[in-house]
């Protein structure tokens, strides 16, 4: 897991002083379909039955694809999770959102914030080769903002953070939330 925090932090700070100095030869130009994905790590936190769980380190990721209305507002469906493996047995979190983007500037600033479905994923392995997994639903919430340097016409790089609120109300979470640093990868056409 060190490991891997070591990664996110060096493609964080490499994205952070080398990115710029590729950029600014392209303006921001939000018309039309954009796609994206962000990769990193991340902390979540369950809490059920009045107890709340240790904030444990994980793996995170996030899907975007919509349209722009104008230049600085972009509306879109987004899936984002968390996961972490411990011992034979799996955590997952998720929420899949519609989210809306807004860039309040010119430049690569932006600020997103979405509600959706929330979900949380358990499973263990058991005696004879065989897993036990429980899925639970319910609503999410997520505020996220970032950075993005546009790098060609059309593709754009740079960090984000992400919070998300998941109010589940099942046997194995009452709510949950997660809170993640990635880089992003986006395409607009």
């Amino acid at each position: 897991m060190k490991t891997i925090h070591a990664l996110v932090g060096v493609c964080l700070a490499t994205t952070l002083f080398v990115a710029p100095a590729f950029a600014g030869k392209y303006p921001q130009d939000h018309h039309g379909f954009f796609i994206g994905f962000n990769l990193g790590a991340g902390t979540a936190q369950i809490k059920n039955d009045g107890e709340s769980s240790d904030h444990e380190w994980g793996g995170a990721g996030n899907f975007r694809l919509g349209g722009a209305v104008k230049n600085n507002l972009l509306l879109g469906a987004e899936f984002t999770g968390w996961t972490k493996d411990m011992d034979g047995s799996t955590v997952s979190l998720s929420s899949v959102l519609f989210a809306v983007t807004y860039y309040p500037t010119d430049e690569g600033f932006f600020l997103r914030g979405g509600m959706g479905f929330g979900g949380s994923h358990f499973s263990t392995d058991v005696a004879g080769g065989s897993k036990l997994s429980k899925d639970e639903n319910g609503f999410a919430l997520a505020l996220a903002t970032g950075y993005e340097w546009r790098l060609t016409k059309k593709f754009a790089l740079g960090p984000q953070v992400e919070f998300n609120w998941l109010d589940i109300g099942g046997d194995l979470v009452d709510t949950a939330n997660f809170f993640d640093a990635t880089l992003g990868f986006n395409w607009y056409w």
